[in-house]
């Protein structure tokens, strides 16, 4: 498993005040290094030294979160990391930390863990095993970092090394509010994320999921971690792919980077299946708007999942219903009308396509619904088993459902197909 760099943790403490100090020091080794690399520093900020220092810490170090226990120095320290945009995490928070909040915008948050105090954003959690709960729930904004939903590390494995792989950074573009929401607008490599469920509930089957972005950027959140901990949630396990995003001279002439992507990701699913507790003939895939295209592609290919399930899917590069955003992403801005054909996947279908679930809303605006009608009368005609959940309101981009109304039943609805189709499909190892 690959193991993220731990967060730089800057645990603030008053050094005109030798309890202070104490209880820092206790806290510092009472962190998990997996996630965190606790540093001490000092906070007096009753003198104009301490404030011009931890100033210039907070500028040159500039530390993945604070924490600061309650005293004076310590809480002063806490405003000025509120000020620097930097998440803090307060034992006693401050009237003045709470107006900050309200007053500075961007990736910053404070958060109080005083039982006794009356702000919604107080929780009462004196352990240790609390602090950190808090810290990785802050640190999720705009960070590199997920978890499963019981709190563990999943896998991560590096892909594209049969393609080409880049030495590139990513470039991740946080939009998330009250939640993450980040898009990966650069993949500098391509990763497959696995959320495994507990054994205790595991079904055997696995999802690989291809979030959406428009071939511009992938939705890693909404649309993939989220996701996959669901799954995980309810025994199945959730594969999040970050593919690479297109290079639409290459329409022509090569695969696009995210097909490639997929085929790779399905591959190592199934090299890890024994592994990883899944049965290789469960191995399904889920993909969001651009990453339903993808997904549709999977479903034909050589390499095709056991099952697909398209939730507001892109399926066609036909003028007429495409997403224009998507199709000049994937084919460039005037593809001839052999390589719009080649990825228009209402096309030629064959029984061969996979058991497939759609899910769409009449009123996407972004992928026209018309893309899963032209594709549901396609597989339908082709005798391909199919199911489909369209709704009268939703939009695009609901992910998972869960600001309610009638997308809100589809995961659900989606699990039972599931169940359905796999047992369908599910012959016994032979002893």
């Amino acid at each position: 498993m690959k193991a993220p760099t731990p967060f730089r943790l800057a645990i603030l403490f008053d050094d005109a005040d030798a309890a202070s100090l104490a209880r820092a020091a206790t806290l510092r080794d009472g962190f998990d290094p997996t996630w965190f690399a606790p540093e001490l520093w000092p906070a007096g900020l009753t003198r104009f030294s301490g404030l011009m220092r931890l100033a210039w810490q907070l500028r040159s170090r500039r530390p993945a979160a604070l924490y600061a226990p309650s005293s004076r120095g310590a809480n002063w320290g806490a405003v000025m990391g509120v000020l620097f945009g930097i998440p803090v995490v307060t034992d006693s928070p401050q009237p003045g930390i709470a107006r900050l909040v309200r007053l500075v915008r961007g990736r910053c948050a404070a958060v109080g863990l005083d039982a006794a105090a009356s702000s919604a954003k107080t929780l009462a959690l004196p352990a240790i095993e609390g602090v950190e709960h808090v810290l990785r729930g802050v640190l999720q904004m705009g960070s590199s970092w997920t978890t499963t939903g019981d709190g563990r590390l999943p896998i991560e494995l590096a892909l594209g090394t049969r393609n080409g792989g880049s030495a590139m950074a990513d470039r991740i573009e946080e939009r998330g509010v009250s939640r993450p929401d980040r898009s990966v607008r650069v993949v500098g490599r391509p990763t497959l994320t696995v959320f495994l469920p507990e054994r205790r509930i595991a079904t055997g089957t696995a999802i690989v999921i291809c979030p959406g972005g428009g071939y511009a950027g992938v939705t890693i959140d909404k649309e993939g971690h989220d996701v996959a901990r669901w799954l995980a949630a309810r025994g199945i396990a959730g594969l999040v792919l970050k593919y690479r995003l297109p290079q639409s001279d290459r329409a022509d002439t090569a695969l696009p980077l995210p097909m490639a992507d997929l085929d790779e990701a399905l591959a190592v699913t199934r090299a890890h299946a024994t592994v990883w507790g899944i049965r290789s003939d469960r191995i399904g895939a889920m993909g969001f708007s651009a990453g339903g295209h993808m997904v549709a592609w999977a479903s034909r290919s050589a390499g095709s999942p056991a099952f697909a399930i398209l939730v507001y899917p892109v399926i066609s590069m036909d003028r007429a219903i495409t997403h224009a955003g998507s199709r000049k992403a994937l084919l460039g801005k005037s593809p001839s009308d052999a390589v719009a054909g080649r990825y228009s996947f209402e096309r030629a279908v064959t029984p061969g396509v996979c058991p497939t679930f759609v899910v769409h809303a009449r009123d996407d605006t972004v992928a026209k619904p018309e893309n899963s009608f032209v594709y549901l009368e396609a597989l339908r005609a082709a005798a391909v088993p199919v199911e489909a959940m369209i709704c009268d309101h939703g939009g695009h981009g609901f992910g998972l459902g869960i600001h309610g109304g009638e997308v809100a039943n589809w995961p659900d609805r989606c699990l039972e197909w599931i169940a359905t189709t796999t047992a369908a499909r599910w012959r016994p190892s032979p002893e």
